[in-house]
């Protein structure tokens, strides 16, 4: 997934879906105004793990590679009240919904 993820960054498309054998993930270049101020941001619009790879770190693995990359990270349409309580114990700002968390 690094690769795919790699990849996506240093081509000129805005988003795109990237897939291995265990996780399927849409991915976008985006921006959005984080502390009143417009920022470019890294955004996981949504992601599925494969159900023999959950809970075993993949997902974490996956979101601390993409915070090493140095752009605010944008983690939208949280359907899963563990995950949003996970991002929060790990620095991320949630909206009033717990619908969407962001790291800068």
């Amino acid at each position: 997934m690094k690769e795919l993820i790699d990849s996506f960054m240093s081509s000129k498309l805005r988003n795109a879906w990237l897939q291995t054998d265990s996780v399927n993930m849409y991915v976008r270049k985006g921006v959005h105004i984080i502390d009143g101020q417009l920022t470019n941001t890294f955004d996981l619009a949504s992601i599925t793990i494969a159900e023999n790879k959950r809970g075993c770190g993949l997902f974490k693995e996956i979101i601390l590679y993409i915070e090493s990359l140095g752009l605010p990270v944008y983690v939208e349409s949280i359907l899963n009240p563990k995950l949003a309580d996970m991002l929060e114990r790990h620095g991320y700002s949630l909206d009033a919904d717990r619908f969407n968390a962001w790291k800068v």
